[in-house]
């Protein structure tokens, strides 16, 4: 990639993922995003050019995910119930190349953009930020995110003392 391809692939990247320096690797935090997220972002949100996305392809980036591409999750929670995560993914024709995918999901999981460092990553639906989503879809999907009840204070083992009055045996026959 040229120069000036660098240059305008990350100048195109959105402000807020610049800003972010405190990324985490907690998965309990990460995005509760599902398969119709990943369908509504790829397939029926407006690119930018406009139209709808209409991506199908991306769906098809779970062979990136499958291939074991994507590097660790990182993620940022912002104080709007935006959810920033980041994952480096090696390119599929240069293994040695890793590009870095972005998604801004919401708690819930919507999609509401991604970005990749690759050149289809300035059309914001590449295979790199498929396999992202995918990684994370599956880690939702498994219950591997969230907080356990394990991670919690006992609840069943709270005391169970109530207020007892004495009675004559009497009063019961």
């Amino acid at each position: 990639m040229s120069t000036e391809v660098k240059h305008c692939v990350k100048s195109s990247m959105p402000d807020i993922f610049k800003e972010i320096k405190d990324w985490n690797d907690d998965m309990r935090s990460w995005s509760n995003l599902m398969y119709c997220d990943m369908y509504n972002y790829f397939v029926r949100s407006t690119a930018v050019d406009g139209e709808t996305m209409k991506n199908f392809k991306s769906l098809q980036s779970y062979n990136y995910f499958q291939s074991g591409n994507v590097d660790k999750i990182l993620h940022f929670n912002a104080t709007d119930n935006k959810i920033f995560m980041k994952a480096s993914v090696r390119s599929s024709q240069t293994v040695s190349r890793l590009n870095d995918a972005y998604v801004m999901c919401t708690g819930e999981g919507a999609v509401e953009q991604a970005w990749c460092t690759c050149m289809a990553g300035l059309g914001l639906s590449c295979s790199h930020v498929g396999a992202l989503l995918w990684k994370i879809e599956y880690a939702v999907r498994n219950s591997m995110t969230g907080v356990s009840c394990t991670d919690e204070t006992a609840k069943w083992n709270r005391g169970t003392t109530r207020t007892l009055n004495q009675s004559h045996l009497s009063v019961f026959s």
